[in-house]
């Protein structure tokens, strides 16, 4: 996409992240159907976001810029894997999320650096049998796959930070979650089949984002309290009438999303919150 193209709010932004200093990029949303050549010349760029837009495909001179360690690149029309990202050589977290892909290059499996991986909601069947070999993984999204149990492999995942194993066919939780209770900050469970949540949830008290949307979740378990560094809870879509006391105790709440419920009013205990 030359400069010619551009439109004017898009090149306000890449000249900004230049002036900058040229190692953040945000073109998310700017309904994007190819990468703007003026970006070829921030080589010190280190993140760059392209997500939620209409590209499908990157530009050869992608390759030039060897600084990137964060590429998104979800909500596009993506329908292959740009070969192109072999030529990133400090890459770190890919998004692929919401493309149109129906499968993943062989040589994605030998991308060993990759930290952060995310490929849910695309038109694949099953997940990548190399998967469970990337143990070097910190954030693992695997929604959308129709799973009914959350895969046993993931205890190799010594480094886990982040798991997402929303919109499956989930009915119960693996206890060995706990394992990762000194390091697990993100976890997403809704849209799932959970007849309840286990009480042993309450030891991953080092959460700061916990999603229990679509649950059919008609109260709070009391062990709620242990959560006191969670800053995002999600609620949405059960069937809660109203909060107990413990989640004004959660000090540290930021977001609370409480839509499709049946809460006839706002809680009380939404008042002691931050």
């Amino acid at each position: 996409m030359t400069d010619e193209q551009l439109h004017p709010a898009v090149a306000e932004k890449i000249d900004e992240a230049i002036q900058e200093g040229g190692t953040e990029l945000d073109l998310s949303g700017m309904m994007l159907d190819g990468v703007p050549e003026r970006i070829r010349s921030m080589t010190d760029c280190q993140s760059l976001d392209l997500s939620n837009n209409s590209i499908h495909s990157l530009p050869e001179w992608i390759g030039e810029l060897t600084s990137l360690q964060t590429l998104r690149l979800a909500r596009n029309h993506f329908e292959i894997v740009p070969d192109l990202i072999q030529r990133l050589p400090k890459l770190e977290r890919l998004t692929l999320s919401r493309n149109r892909l129906d499968a993943l290059p062989t040589w994605l499996g030998d991308f060993r650096q990759l930290i952060a991986l995310t490929f849910d909601h695309n038109q694949l069947e099953s997940l990548p049998e190399w998967l469970p070999t990337f143990t070097q993984l910190r954030e693992v999204d695997i929604s959308g796959f129709e799973l009914t149990q959350v895969p046993k492999w993931l205890r190799n995942f010594h480094e886990l930070e982040f798991l997402d194993v929303s919109d499956n066919w989930l009915t119960d939780l693996p206890e060995w979650l706990t394992d990762f209770a000194d390091q697990l900050t993100t976890l997403k469970i809704g849209i799932n089949d959970l007849d309840e949540l286990p009480a042993w949830l309450g030891q991953l008290t080092r959460l700061k984002e916990l999603n229990l949307s679509q649950l059919y979740l008609g109260s709070l378990p009391d062990w709620f309290v242990e959560f006191k560094e969670l800053e995002t809870l999600t609620l949405s879509s059960n069937q809660l009438s109203d909060l107990p006391d413990v989640v004004g105790n959660l000090t540290r709440l930021q977001t609370l999303s409480l839509n499709s419920n049946q809460l006839s009013d706002l809680p009380d205990v939404v008042g002691n919150l931050t």
